[in-house]
């Protein structure tokens, strides 16, 4: 073979060797003027006649002329470049099939002789990564908007590395735990496996690499005492932690993803709707039992009435027939109290009762309830009252006055049968106190909880509907007032109220 056939031979093998390379080969020589390619960079810059450009004379710096450097974070340590042919044609430096821009890898090598060591030319490898930088973007736009949304979510959401460091928290958290420097929060390296707040179990859940969904008190006391990070709040909140951990193809955990809620108002919410029901069943029982007891009390008096009534007709003397009137008069009266306290309880409650203030003598009230009471209490009873002063004028209303101390005086008659009832009024800063104290069958203490309950009778055989005391409560607190029970079982009993009112 001759060297002409030689040299020939070893070009073929070069062109084959080059055109094999999946990058794209440029060879430049010692002045930068292209000399060779391979295919791979003909199909990259679109180019239809090779040794049409080869023999134009292009340069090596045409990749600084017709584009320009970018950075792509997936090539960091490399030279990337925005290469525009729109640049090319109009320059019209070759001829290309391509239109636009695409993104390249350029690297490029000096040729040294290897017998002098004289630089001879440039190597320049070019890669297509339009692809990989369009990934990139449509990638880096996804997370941006996945990062808008979760800093818009109403919820709290952080992301911890698979060591349990922070890397992300929103902008709910901040509002939750009350940051004061959030992007303090964020640098400072903070370990959720070390967060005093966070309880032993539930950290124990998320080494073990299993979804949470879990409920606690966090108290801001402690990270105040810790100094773990600085926040605006303080006490104790009610938290709710989803925890999601996230893992990587090989299922090793990459990441743990907690969406936390703030659920204190949720909690109180719950909390005062118990409430609600309970009062609610404890209401209708009530009702029940109001209605069951009034049927009874309403049945007792009216059944005497029509009986002798009846009898009143057929009666052969005058002894019986007076008898008879003054039997039905009592039960008349009875029942005409009961319907009464109904209809007054009844307008307390719907807010409809009205008050007719107006000056008078509470000294001369007093005297008044003496003698009125004097007839009713059996001679084993002595009735005192007690008047600070022989007249006192005050601004209030007479009538609900003089019904708070009379259910206040029933109530101790009916519960006395020896020693003595004794009732007054002290004259106090801004009001009277007015009180009846007894010596009957007292109170437990279980009971004085509930005197103030509507129908609540503590002894069934003596006669009464038991709402005296919850309309003497709901006068007393509808014109701003108190009242109060001291009681001890056989030893009796003091009903007292405070009655704001003007002293003249």
């Amino acid at each position: 073979m001759t060297s002409h056939e030689t040299l020939m031979a070893a070009e073929g093998r070069y062109g084959v060797i080059l055109n094999a390379i999946s990058a794209g080969i440029e060879i430049y020589n010692k002045d930068g003027i292209l000399v060779d390619l391979n295919s791979k960079i003909e199909d990259i810059f679109g180019i239809e006649d090779k040794e049409e450009v080869i023999n134009h004379h292009l340069d090596i710096n045409s990749y600084y002329t017709f584009g320009k450097t970018i950075t792509v974070p997936t090539h960091q340590t490399a030279m990337c470049i925005e290469y525009d042919f729109d640049k090319v044609l109009n320059a019209k430096a070759y001829k290309t099939t391509k239109k636009g821009k695409i993104i390249i890898n350029v690297e490029f090598r000096k040729i040294h002789n290897p017998d002098d060591g004289s630089f001879t030319g440039t190597i320049v490898t070019v890669s297509d990564i339009s692809d990989i930088y369009s990934l990139y973007n449509s990638y880096h736009t996804l997370y941006d908007k996945v990062m808008q949304t979760l800093q818009t979510l109403p919820v709290g959401i952080q992301i911890y590395d698979h060591d349990g460091f922070l890397t992300f928290s929103n902008d709910a958290t901040v509002d939750i735990f009350g940051f004061k420097d959030k992007e303090e929060y964020k640098k400072h390296k903070r370990n959720i496996f070390d967060i005093p707040t966070v309880p032993v179990d539930l950290r124990e859940i998320l080494k073990k690499g299993d979804n949470i969904d879990y409920s606690f008190v966090y108290d801001f006391g402690l990270i105040s005492k810790n100094h773990f990070y600085r926040t605006n709040r303080t006490g104790t909140i009610h938290i709710n932690v989803r925890g999601r951990v996230l893992r990587d193809r090989n299922n090793k955990i990459n990441s743990y993803l907690l969406i936390i809620q703030d659920t204190t108002s949720l909690n109180d919410m719950i909390k005062e709707l118990k409430e609600a029901k309970n009062q609610a069943i404890e209401a209708e029982r009530l009702k029940s039992v109001f209605l069951a007891n009034m049927s009874h009390e309403i049945r007792t008096p009216l059944n005497s009435i029509v009986g002798f009534a009846n009898l009143l007709t057929s009666s052969e003397t005058k002894e019986e027939r007076e008898e008879f009137a003054k039997v039905i008069t009592t039960n008349s009266n009875i029942l005409m109290n009961l319907i009464n306290d109904i209809l007054d309880l009844s307008k307390l409650e719907s807010g409809a009762t009205q008050f007719h203030n107006e000056d008078f003598d509470i000294s001369q009230l007093f005297r008044e309830l003496f003698l009125t009471f004097s007839h009713k209490v059996v001679k084993e009873v002595a009735l005192n009252v007690h008047i600070p002063k022989e007249t006192c004028t005050i601004y209030c209303d007479r009538q609900r006055v003089m019904q708070i101390v009379t259910n206040f005086l029933t109530n101790a008659v009916k519960f006395t049968s020896s020693g003595s009832i004794d009732f007054g009024f002290q004259i106090q800063k801004k009001g009277i106190r007015v009180y009846v104290q007894d010596t009957g069958i007292g109170i437990s203490e279980e009971n004085q909880k509930k005197v103030f309950d509507r129908f609540e009778k503590f002894d069934n055989k003596i006669q009464g509907t038991g709402l005296g005391m919850p309309i003497c409560k709901s006068l007393v607190e509808a014109i701003g007032g108190d009242i109060e029970v001291l009681s001890e079982l056989g030893k009796g009993s003091t009903f007292s109220a405070f009655l704001p009112c003007k002293i003249r």
